[in-house]
């Protein structure tokens, strides 16, 4: 991810002014690479079978197998329409090591926004959500596994407010499900903006997901906040 970022905030070093390319075609293209540092709490259930989960940012750092997160959104007038992807597969124990728990889980996110304030803009969207949990039982060597993919309605607003010239606040929320996919799902991101030039600005904050969603017909659960601080680089084209 290191790699990546890096090689990212080069591309944005080296492309046309972004002054030049608005004014030509009035889109402004932004690509964001992150990284979320999540600790997880709440309770997963495979085939009826359900455990509380309990993991710190550290234990998950430990057992951190492979992550992404990217979002790229393009700007035009009020309008705008955005994606979010993030990828992390996941290992850790629950239950004082009784239990060990393994998921990998895609969250794809679709969204349209319309500034109704030059600080405020309203979001509605899609988050697609897949993902596949395992339960290993150490003791009895028993292994249960479950998957599920499921979309959710969203609406929410994203807040900006200028700090000074090279400083932004942000914050965006929202709420969805509504029972359509998860029973209620929901997210909240703080955060600062450094803008240092016109190609290249910073991120920092911390971002709190919550999912609600439970399959009564395969007995599978899972009611889960992942939270943690978020830093990224944001490449303004």
């Amino acid at each position: 991810m290191g790699r990546f970022a890096l090689l990212v905030a080069a591309c944005c070093l080296v492309i046309p002014a972004p002054v030049r390319a608005e004014a030509e075609s009035g889109w402004k293209p932004n690509l964001i690479v992150y990284f979320v540092g999540a600790s997880m709490t709440g309770e997963a259930a495979i085939q009826g079978v359900s455990r509380d989960v309990d993991a710190s940012f550290g234990e998950l750092i430990e057992n951190l197998e492979f992550g992404f997160m990217g979002a790229f959104r393009i700007e035009k007038g009020p309008w705008s329409v955005g994606t979010d992807i993030n990828y992390m597969g996941l290992g850790t124990s629950g239950e004082a090591g009784r239990v060990e728990i393994d998921s990998d889980q895609w969250m794809v996110e679709l969204n349209g926004g319309y500034k109704i304030r030059p600080f405020f803009m309203l979001i509605a969207g899609l988050r697609y959500n897949s993902l596949s949990t395992r339960l290993f039982f150490p003791q009895s060597e028993n292994e249960l596994k479950g998957a599920e993919d499921w979309v959710d309605p969203l609406i929410g607003g994203r807040l900006d407010l200028r700090l000074g010239k090279e400083w932004m606040a942000h914050l965006r929320g929202d709420v969805g499900g509504f029972g359509v996919g998860s029973d209620f799902a929901w997210q909240l991101v703080p955060g600062v903006e450094w803008m240092p030039s016109e190609r290249l600005s910073a991120l920092a904050g911390y971002r709190f997901v919550g999912t609600d969603y439970e399959n009564e017909d395969k007995g599978f659960k899972y009611d889960v906040t992942v939270s943690g601080p978020a830093l990224g680089l944001v490449c303004h084209f």
